[in-house]
């Protein structure tokens, strides 16, 4: 019979398994419902992503989200902005979100309001709109604390 301590010792094991199984779910699972796109702007390659309905066909316009995380989403690894806010929602129950959705990751140690940010977000919806044909006339924006 084990003990308390070994048996504490394999129920963390276990639990760390299944953090890291989950973690690795969920990144298969990002990248599998989020399309990453990347878009340069003033020689810098930025990476965003984006969210195309499954039912998505050509045959018709799209309305358009653009999407701006918060502060802790910040970075340059194109994954970080699907995780909080409107991501996780979309993983959820796809079903609720008929539209095109775009992601655009700001750089850390600057805001939406930067002006290559604010190139970096508009190049991108415009981009995503043009791929996914999305309708210009139903663009809507939303985000988050920045």
């Amino acid at each position: 019979m084990l003990g308390t301590k070994a048996t504490l010792r394999i129920s963390q094991e276990l639990s760390i398994l299944t953090l890291v199984f989950l973690m690795g779910t969920l990144s298969s699972l990002t990248a599998q419902t989020f399309q990453a796109r990347t878009i340069e702007i003033d020689g810098q390659r930025f990476i965003y992503r984006v969210y195309v309905p499954a039912d998505w066909s050509a045959d018709r316009q799209w309305p358009v989200i653009l999407f701006l995380h918060g502060a802790g989403e910040r970075g340059k690894d194109g994954i970080e902005q699907t995780t909080v806010g409107l991501g996780p929602q979309i993983l959820q129950n796809p079903s609720r979100f008929p539209a095109i959705v775009v992601m655009p990751q700001c750089r850390t140690g600057v805001f939406w309001n930067d002006p290559l940010m604010e190139k970096v977000a508009l190049g991108s919806l415009q981009q995503a709109t043009e791929e996914f044909n999305g309708d210009p006339r139903r663009t809507y924006l939303m985000g988050l604390s920045m």
